[in-house]
């Protein structure tokens, strides 16, 4: 008796659904993804042409994935895949153009002609742009015993190219353009330093926060421009020693150098420098407090053999802002004589 109840109910039930799905329209409809189902978004007539897109690298050895190609005039769009191959079924006959797209490459275009029954390729090899990876532009004021005090601003620049291409990179400021970045095979990085008589304003005072852009070009219709840049501060003052002074004798053959405080208001640190007579690094001790004012050099210095024509020894103090900006003290000059 239960298993008959049981029975009615279920007959009921797919009854009253039945009903439900009528009245409110809810008939299941399947999907029509076939394509060779004439209802169906994808069917392709059998009078109509594709055309295969094969987009790969400059080289042609590696495919391009995530390529936006462009069937004109129709505007039909698509993605190449892992392959980097994109197929456009249902083509009308005649002459068409393929335009390809990537965010890093330069574009590109072809005209194809279209055949009904024929598959018609279109073949690019796209060209990648160097990428700025990071740039810095900073100033620097050098000071001179003898000689007018130089000025620099000074560009370091990380770029790469996909394609592995050495672009040649330039320097724009103002509409026009200020030099050339060499390649630091050393750094990997691209560097140059321009002195304030070729800047077009012959002052480095007209440079401050004013635009600097880079123009990298692989040479093969790869160029890219980077954001603009800026010289946030030129440090007028230089750092001076007050001991000790120019042609100053020392007796001891680990002498003290002590020199001015630079700034209260600036924070940065502190380089100091010793050289021989030939220009060789001798000594230093680097990123010293700003709070500091002395150091004691710490590596014993060899005596002159004589008072007529002394062994030379110079040092230099110099000044490094939180972002690089630099000024360096004139170099003073003294000898070991106990």
């Amino acid at each position: 008796m239960a298993k008959n109840n049981l029975s009615v109910l279920y007959i009921v039930t797919v009854l009253i659904c039945w009903v439900c799905c009528s009245y409110f329209g809810c008939e299941w409809t399947p999907d029509r993804d076939n394509p060779l189902d004439p209802q169906s978004d994808v069917y392709t007539p059998p009078n109509k042409a594709s055309v295969l897109v094969m987009v790969r690298n400059i080289s042609g050895s590696s495919p391009l994935s995530g390529v936006t190609v462009t069937l004109l005039p129709s505007g039909r769009m698509g993605l190449t895949g892992f392959n980097g191959n994109h197929l456009f079924e249902g083509v009308e006959d005649g002459e068409h153009w393929v335009k390809v797209w990537k965010q890093d490459y330069v574009m590109d275009s072809t005209q194809v002609t279209t055949v009904v029954g024929i598959i018609d390729t279109a073949s690019f090899k796209l060209n990648a742009v160097p990428l700025f990876d990071s740039v810095s532009v900073t100033s620097h004021h050098i000071g001179h015993h003898e000689v007018s005090h130089d000025t620099l601003i000074s560009f370091y620049a990380i770029i790469t190219d996909p394609d592995g291409q050495l672009p040649s990179v330039s320097v724009m400021f103002d509409g026009t353009v200020l030099g050339n970045l060499e390649y630091d095979q050393t750094e990997d990085a691209f560097t140059n330093s321009f002195p304030q008589e070729e800047y077009p304003t012959h002052s480095i005072y007209d440079m401050i926060r004013r635009p600097f852009v880079l123009i990298a070009d692989d040479q093969a219709n790869g160029v890219n421009t980077s954001n603009p840049y800026y010289v946030v501060r030129f440090l007028d003052n230089l750092p001076v020693f007050s001991s000790p002074t120019y042609e100053h004798v020392f007796t001891e053959h680990w002498p003290t150098l002590v020199w001015y405080t630079y700034s209260t208001e600036l924070t940065y640190v502190q380089n100091v420098r010793v050289f021989d007579n030939d220009d060789v690094l001798w000594w230093d001790s680097l990123s010293i407090g700003q709070e500091i004012t002395q150091v004691t050099v710490t590596d014993s210095l060899p005596e002159s053999n004589g008072l007529e024509n002394p062994d030379w020894y110079y040092c230099t103090l110099e000044i490094v802002d939180i972002v690089s900006n630099t000024a360096r003290s004139e170099e003073i000059k003294f000898f070991i004589f106990p």
